[in-house]
């Protein structure tokens, strides 16, 4: 799957500009679709994780309550911009603590996505040319680190489902990077009431940030699979990592967390946990 979504990625650019050169040509038009559509099936294909994932459904909600941070309001003055709203759900997705270090890595940078895409917005309402063109280059050159990052945490991540999941979605994002650099040229270059070229820009955008969240939905899943995997204690019970026992140290829910590790251990098993720290 990771392969052939990058296979796809060049063809995508191509057609973005048949497209934008020849708006009114609806093959072109269809063919773009076409190849969107393709790049979504492709990665699609591995939502069979969402079985698996609904298995970790309780674990993941008793880890929220020590995940939550603070949101940020990347639009105080209220503004109706759908690019503006498409960077405050990524956002809003990467609002939480990380469970690691690689995870950390990746929440950081989808809030830089997603502050720069914001900017990206705000130069579109101004009819900045270079401020649109600066913004898309930031946010291209982004979002290989996505890929990187998401890579870091499927590397650790010793479940297969998890992993290829992470490994497919997180290639998504980087098939609009380019495609997202020629889009905001041709918008800033084009008349006030291009509408063709907004359009564009709005559901390239758009279309970006939803691969970015899914791809920190699936990096969340991971991760927790990570620092919950279990290894044999040294007289033959069961111990969680290091990191599990930070996480939960200090919460009410630790015994909650505890039933949740893909049932190896029972809720007595208290004890293992403690001579693992």
């Amino acid at each position: 799957a990771a392969t052939k979504l990058d296979s796809l990625c060049p063809k995508i650019v191509q057609a973005t500009k048949d497209a934008l050169l020849d708006p009114k040509n609806a093959a072109k038009q269809e063919a773009l679709a076409k190849l969107i559509k393709e790049a979504k099936d492709t990665s699609d294909f591995v939502n069979d994780a969402a079985e698996r994932m609904r298995t970790d459904a309780k674990l993941t909600q008793d880890l929220s309550k020590l995940n939550v941070s603070t949101k940020v309001n990347l639009n105080p003055e209220g503004r109706k911009d759908a690019i503006l709203d498409a960077a405050q759900n990524v956002s809003n997705a990467a609002s939480v603590n990380p469970v690691n270090q690689e995870h950390k890595n990746l929440l950081d940078i989808a809030q830089a996505i997603a502050l720069e895409m914001a900017k990206l917005s705000e130069a579109a309402a101004r009819k900045d040319k270079a401020g649109m063109i600066e913004s898309a280059k930031k946010i291209a050159g982004m979002l290989g680190k996505i890929q990187t990052f998401s890579d870091d945490i499927a590397g650790k991540c010793k479940d297969p489902i998890l992993r290829e999941r992470l490994q497919a979605i997180s290639r998504v994002p980087q098939n609009f990077a380019v495609q997202l650099k020629i889009i905001a040229a041709v918008k800033s270059g084009s008349g006030a009431n291009d509408n063709s070229a907004k359009h564009q820009l709005v559901t390239c955008a758009q279309s970006l940030c939803n691969s970015v969240i899914k791809t920190v939905e699936a990096a969340q899943s991971a991760a927790i699979k990570v620092v919950l995997q279990v290894v044999p204690d040294s007289d033959g019970g069961l111990r969680a990592s290091a990191d599990v026992l930070r996480l939960a140290r200090d919460a009410a829910e630790l015994v909650a967390v505890v039933t949740c590790i893909d049932g190896k251990l029972e809720q007595n098993g208290t004890q293992p946990l403690g001579r693992a720290g």
